[in-house]
């Protein structure tokens, strides 16, 4: 064998023998946990199995037999595992209608002065115009298909509230005005009787009275920050959340103090819950993921419980808690994407 052709085979040799060296060491060496790295990156893809988990998403709500979602400015629609960008415009609330299985939007494409508000409906197909109005604007679910609407003018902000998101009539008619004042959530006790927050209100509302909105004049001493969001057990009991993680009861007469969670809690797409698992309980979204609670404020789950294998989740700001009335599934809307806590406890990222 000639000595150049002995020093090239040589080199081929040496040249394969450090490549299975890198290797070994990037399989092993990054296997700090017994999970080596290209194992690690196998396991994130099957975590992620849609386009919404790289956006922002801030609801998630019911209608008909699909869900929907709201990320990144956009609505999606569940199909399987995976999410379908339905476009439309530059979204910021959606709500359904359980009654005619209805997905309702609210618009607005000029996303700089914000003066093209519109709502438009959605049934499964195409989106159509349901009304429309030249401001930035709110559309909230206050609880059993009736809903409120913010209309924020260059003056006082307007209050609508409907139960009928259809045209005619147009949510913005005359006879649905009901107060000048800035809604950032609602929920309601029984059929008829709505309890809405502003910043530092508490108020109901009785369809009785369609144009009426009453100040309870709900306070308590060691309230501290807004009042971020509102919910109810549905039957006799109201719980608030203040930006500070405050959590307050009500049975519309008084306001009682019941705990406070880690981090703070955002005023806009209804960050607190009452869900049922095993019961019902109390899960509160924050700027470092989820509490869930007893009714009582005995805390069951926080951050630190699932922060070692849900890192993106334990440190995500959760806009929304949502949960699918048919599987008992709950959906968390963060800032880290969208995530299913299943029925039996474990989690999904979508």
């Amino acid at each position: 064998m000639s000595i150049l052709k002995y020093k090239t085979q040589l080199r081929r040799a040496l040249t394969g023998i450090v490549t299975l060296a890198l290797l070994s060491l990037l399989s092993i060496g990054c296997n700090q946990d017994g999970v080596g790295i290209f194992y690690s990156i196998s396991q994130e893809k099957e975590q992620i199995t849609s386009k919404i988990s790289e956006v922002s998403v801030y609801q998630v709500v019911d209608a008909g037999s699909y869900t929907y979602a709201l990320g990144g400015r956009t609505v999606w629609q569940q199909s399987g595992n995976n999410w379908n960008n339905l476009g439309g415009g530059y979204a910021y609330n959606i709500v359904a209608d359980s009654g005619t299985s209805t997905l309702y939007a609210y618009f607005n494409n000029d996303d700089t002065s914000l003066t093209d508000g519109r709502i438009k409906s959605y049934t499964g197909s195409a989106w159509s115009p349901a009304d429309s109005f030249s401001d930035d604007g709110k559309l909230i679910d206050i609880g059993n298909d009736t809903f409120a609407l913010v209309v924020r003018g260059s003056t006082d902000p307007t209050l609508y509230i409907t139960n009928d998101l259809t045209t005619p009539p147009a949510v913005t008619d005359a006879g649905n005005v009901v107060d000048t004042v800035s809604i950032v959530g609602g929920t309601n006790l029984g059929s008829t009787t709505h309890y809405l927050i502003s910043d530092s209100t508490v108020y109901s509302w009785d369809s009785s009275s369609p144009n009426t909105l009453a100040d309870l004049s709900l306070s308590n001493p060691e309230k501290t920050g807004n009042f971020a969001a509102i919910t109810s057990n549905g039957i006799d009991t109201l719980y608030l959340v203040t930006t500070s993680g405050q959590v307050f009861s009500s049975d519309g007469t008084s306001l009682v103090y019941i705990t406070t969670v880690g981090g703070s809690v955002e005023a806009e797409y209804g960050a607190a819950s009452v869900v049922d698992i095993s019961g019902p309980k109390l899960m509160i979204g924050t700027d470092d993921g989820y509490y869930l609670m007893e009714l009582n404020g005995t805390i069951i789950e926080s951050p630190d419980d699932y922060a070692a294998s849900y890192p993106e989740l334990a440190a995500a700001l959760v806009h929304q808690v949502y949960q699918k009335t048919a599987t008992d599934d709950i959906y968390l809307a963060t800032e880290n994407g969208l995530w299913k806590r299943t029925a039996t406890g474990e989690f999904e990222r979508q």
